[in-house]
């Protein structure tokens, strides 16, 4: 997800898809986080060396009966 709009590619795939949680591979982040937007919420976590990232999108009333 290292292109500019991946993430937004991906989130809109989800909603149209109507898949409520979606598990990510090969995050290519760096650190721990949560990023909160308007529909979805992805959380995720990165080894420091950016790579091997795992992470979690899921959709926004989802994420409020999780957390």
């Amino acid at each position: 997800m290292l292109k500019a709009g991946k993430m937004n590619e991906i989130a809109d795939e989800m909603l149209k898809t109507q898949l409520q949680i979606i598990a990510l591979q090969e995050l290519r982040w760096k650190g721990v986080g949560q990023i909160n937007k308007t529909k979805y919420t992805l959380c995720c976590s990165i080894e420091k060396t950016g790579q091997l990232g795992t992470g979690f999108m899921i959709q926004t009333p989802e994420h409020n009966k999780l957390c």
